[in-house]
Parts: C-alpha cells; sequence; structure tokens
C-alpha cells in the first residue's frame, strides 16, 4: 500500500485540492484510496462525505479530530485492510514534532 503525503508549511498552497484529486483519481480506476484529514479545517473529510453514493467510494479518516473518550486514537486512524493508498492532507505550519509520524512510511 503506498502512503502519500502532501505537505507544505504555508497555507492556501492547494495541499487539500492535491489530496483530494489524488483520491478521486484512485477510486476512478476502481482501487480503494483512503483520504486521511489532519488539517483542522476538515476540508478533506466534508469532501469525501458529500460524495454520491454512485461514485466510487473513497474512505475518509478525519485524523484531525480529538478523542472524544469513547474510542481510541488508534482504532480511529486504523486503515481498512484492503486500501491500495493512503493520502494524507496535512495542516499548514505542522510543527516539527509532528513530522515523524506524518510522514513515516510515506512513498
Amino acid at each position: 500500500m503506498k502512503r502519500i503525503v502532501v505537505m507544505n508549511p504555508k497555507g492556501g498552497s492547494g495541499k487539500t485540492t492535491i489530496a483530494t484529486n489524488l483520491a478521486s483519481y484512485f477510486a476512478s480506476r476502481q482501487e480503494s484510496p483512503v483520504l486521511m484529514d489532519f488539517d483542522p479545517q476538515g476540508s478533506s473529510i466534508r469532501w469525501v462525505r458529500k460524495r454520491q453514493p454512485t461514485q466510487p467510494a473513497i474512505h475518509g479518516i478525519a485524523a484531525f479530530e480529538k478523542d472524544d473518550g469513547r474510542t481510541t486514537r488508534a482504532f480511529k486512524l486504523r486503515i481498512p485492510e484492503k486500501s491500495s493508498q493512503v493520502i494524507v492532507d496535512t495542516p499548514a505550519a505542522m510543527e516539527a514534532r509532528e513530522m515523524p509520524d506524518i510522514t513515516r512510511d510515506a512513498d
């Protein structure tokens, strides 16, 4: 499984547009992409939730959401077994201490 991280320190640089277009491209090829949204604005996950049932499936993970006390963070961030790609949409101005976790295993 490929892991693609879309990252840029500047806001408004097109990270979400690139991430959603990559997910859409892979889905249109009958693959099983996952779009993981770390940006607190939540634009990628809103986009996934607005997709029509007739469109190719994209699994969305709202990685920016805080723990609700009912489920663990690891459970919320789990990748479905048959996923073909994980596309990670990152927030602007990400702190250096967060980068190793987000970029780990990136292709």
